[in-house]
């Protein structure tokens, strides 16, 4: 098994503790009656990591949001990848479409994106991503947010496509 660096320790401290401020969030948020309003102006932070029981394997994004008109979001993102040699910060810019009247405090939606990706030893490449997720308000400003993307990394050899189910937090403002 290889040996873990400190930067892959502290982001594993850091995914943990996301997983347990989930927890919180749903036994404090639950009883609380969520009205999911995904207004022009409103803006949404969001942290999450990938769903792994790698220990080696580590990735972790933020993504900053503004709803540039009712359910259709502007999302800037900065992500960290890593396993094994490979090493990726990545830069995006992406469009979501949120269907929050679709089933109440489970709001479905739809990313795609685009980037730069720079594997800390490469070039910078070029990235898209296209995925799919829900987040699940626990109150009217935080939610859960589960979603899958596929990234297509170009001119990069040997290919390094991936399909990651990330798990985090989002708080909207």
């Amino acid at each position: 098994m290889a040996k873990r660096s400190v930067w892959q320790k502290s982001l594993q401290v850091v995914l943990c503790s996301l997983i347990s401020g989930f927890f919180l969030l749903v036994s404090w948020g639950i009883s609380e009656s969520a009205m999911v309003r995904l207004e022009k102006g409103k803006r949404e932070i969001s942290i999450s990591g990938l769903i792994t029981f790698d220990p080696t394997v580590i990735d972790m994004s933020m993504r900053w949001g503004y709803f540039c008109a009712r359910n259709h979001e502007v999302e800037i993102a900065l992500s960290y990848l890593g396993f094994s040699k490979f090493r990726s910060l990545d830069g995006e810019i992406g469009y979501s479409l949120n269907l929050p009247n679709f089933m109440g405090e489970v709001v479905p939606f739809f990313p795609v994106g685009g980037g730069f990706a720079n594997f800390l030893e490469l070039e910078p490449h070029l990235l898209v991503s296209l995925g799919g997720g829900v987040k699940i308000f626990v109150s009217s400003d935080v939610a859960i947010r589960i979603e899958h993307r596929y990234r297509k990394f170009f001119g990069v050899e040997p290919r390094r496509n991936t399909n990651e189910v990330t798990f985090g937090i989002s708080g909207l403002f």
